[in-house]
């Protein structure tokens, strides 16, 4: 099954330990990307499609296990 298809800006929602804790990024080839630094795992999460598309990703589920534990 797939979803609607990412079009238009992204906002990003980091923890808020973070300096700046939200972003918005421009929908490049069907992607948009935030990159960034962090100590540890903490959950992001992000709203596309002009609202309509609620994203959560938990990055204690990703990554290297030394990240994951901190």
């Amino acid at each position: 099954m797939t979803g609607p298809r990412l079009a238009g800006r992204v906002r990003f929602y980091l923890h808020d330990t973070f300096p700046v804790s939200e972003y918005e990024r421009k929908v490049a080839h069907r992607k948009a990307t935030l990159t960034l630094g962090a100590y540890g795992a903490f959950t992001v999460g992000a709203i596309a499609n002009d609202g309509r598309t609620p994203l959560e990703l938990d990055l204690a589920t990703v990554g290297p296990e030394t990240f994951r534990e901190r």
